[in-house]
C-alpha cells in the first residue's frame, strides 16, 4: 500500500515554498510596479528634499541621478547624537 501524498517529505517541502512565495506577494515584495512608481522624494518632507537636492548641486552632482536616501540611526554604544544623519544612494557617469 503507498503512503498517501501528504506524508511524503517533498509534499511538505513544496507546500512551504508555496506558502513562502504567497506571503511574499501578499507583502509586495515581488513588485516591481510600486518600486518604479514611487520616488525617494515621496519619503521625505519637501524641506529635506530640498536640502539634499542643494547639497548635492553644491557637490556638482546631478539630483535626479539620486536613486534611494534612508534614515541612518546613530544611537549606537549608548551614544546619542544630536543630528540626523542620512544614507544616499546614487548613480552616475563618467
Amino acid at each position: 500500500m503507498k503512503k498517501p501524498i501528504y506524508k511524503k517529505w517533498w509534499f511538505w517541502l513544496i507546500g512551504v515554498f508555496v506558502f513562502l512565495w504567497v506571503i511574499g506577494i501578499a507583502r509586495g515584495e515581488y513588485s516591481d510596479e510600486t518600486k518604479s512608481e514611487k520616488s525617494w522624494r515621496d519619503n521625505f518632507p519637501s524641506k529635506l528634499v530640498a536640502e539634499i537636492e542643494s547639497a548635492f548641486s553644491e557637490i556638482g552632482e546631478n539630483p535626479d541621478n539620486i536613486v534611494n536616501v534612508e534614515y541612518v540611526d546613530l544611537h549606537t554604544s549608548g551614544y546619542v547624537f544630536e543630528q540626523k544623519c542620512y544614507k544616499v544612494e546614487f548613480v552616475t557617469t563618467i
